[in-house]
């Protein structure tokens, strides 16, 4: 990386003597390493995983003065997706990140950082269209114990920032600490993944909701949106346990799961509520358009019987729902109780079927 444009001018207007020449080098190191710190520090400091991406791309553009910054990450199963997804976040909130199935780099360690100047057809893939505006890249790869993680690229329209003679100690250590902390990062999500979801379903739990419902309220609240809320209950469940045993109402109860997902938007909050009751949350949704959610999940959901394992028949499955939209002044905990009664009413007047909340049922603040 190279010093600020005064001190290169500095050095340039210089006697040339070799302990001048020294004082400049030394200076230049000190300058570049303190940069590298202060950038280390701050990707340490990432709390999320959605903000160490942040940081990569976006803190590394500014910190090191750059006119591009791409990160390839490996996600061959999805996890990192599903992770982003689950916590809110989009991918369209970090347009300099993509995520690959397939690493792109060898899986050694060593791999030294790839300096010089650009080739459309070695770097468009990870500058894309900007590839036209730079004239000399490193290539960064993220390799730690024996796993590729992918690659942290940078670009510059500088022809000569990225000379393939140049020095990449401090490269080499850039990338070593942005591959701990995105193992770190997916580690960390991984853990709270598996505190705030299902086990049987792969939903989240009922304790996520609760954080969520805070959240989603507020935001609601904030930028005056309607928020909705459904609650599902599968009709004479304990019928389906006692026929079948309870691995078939397990498999019964996976397979709603993702039949329920499979209408649902990135957006949208799925919840294994207890035993065999799901909650919704539609941010962005009033009550009549979550009734149409609600019929057509209804019908998705009666449509085709469940095949389970071991047992000779498909197991026909229809599921209650009650409906509620977020009234003015309401709690969370009010709209969830609002959506209950709603299914209450649901499964008394003959179930398979919707039922949207009274007006006297709107639950206090």
């Amino acid at each position: 990386m190279p010093v600020n444009e005064s001190e290169d001018n500095r050095a340039a207007a210089g006697e040339g003597s070799e302990p001048h020449q020294l004082r400049v080098v030394a200076r230049r190191n000190e300058y570049v390493l303190r940069r590298f710190q202060r950038h280390e520090l701050a990707l340490m400091a990432a709390d999320s995983l959605h903000g160490l991406l942040h940081q990569l791309t976006e803190g590394t553009l500014r910190s090191f003065a750059l006119d591009a910054v791409a990160l390839d990450v490996v996600d061959p199963g999805g996890e990192i997706a599903d992770a982003l997804g689950r916590g809110g976040v989009s991918l369209a909130e970090l347009p300099a990140v993509r995520l690959t199935p397939m690493p792109e780099w060898p899986d050694h360690e060593g791999a030294s950082p790839q300096l010089g100047p650009i080739h459309p057809a070695e770097h468009g893939a990870y500058f894309r269209e900007h590839v036209g505006e730079l004239h000399s890249a490193a290539l960064l790869p993220l390799v730690r114990g024996g796993r590729n993680r992918g690659v942290l690229a940078l670009g510059s329209r500088d022809p000569l920032r990225y000379q393939p003679h140049l020095g990449t100690d401090f490269l080499d250590h850039l990338a070593m600490v942005a591959t701990v902390c995105l193992e770190n990062a997916v580690n960390q999500e991984r853990l709270r993944l598996h505190g705030r979801t299902d086990p049987l379903t792969g939903l989240y739990n009922r304790r996520y909701l609760e954080a969520r419902l805070a959240e989603e309220v507020s935001r609601a609240r904030r930028h005056h949106m309607p928020l909705a809320c459904l609650f599902l209950d599968v009709d004479h469940f304990k019928g389906v346990n006692d026929r079948h045993g309870h691995a078939a109402g397990d498999a019964v109860l996976r397979c709603l799961a993702e039949r329920i997902t499979e209408l649902l938007r990135a957006s949208d909050v799925a919840v294994r509520y207890g035993g065999e009751e799901f909650a919704l949350l539609l941010p962005q949704t009033a009550a009549t358009e979550a009734a149409v959610l609600a019929e057509r999940l209804r019908a998705h959901l009666a449509a085709r019987p469940v095949e389970v394992a071991g047992v000779d028949c498909l197991v026909e499955v229809t599921v209650s729902i009650g409906v509620a939209e977020l009234a003015v002044d309401e709690s969370g905990d009010g709209l969830l109780d609002g959506a209950d009664r709603a299914l209450y009413r649901a499964k008394a007047g003959g179930r398979n079927r919707v039922e949207g909340r009274n007006p006297g049922d709107a639950g206090g603040p």
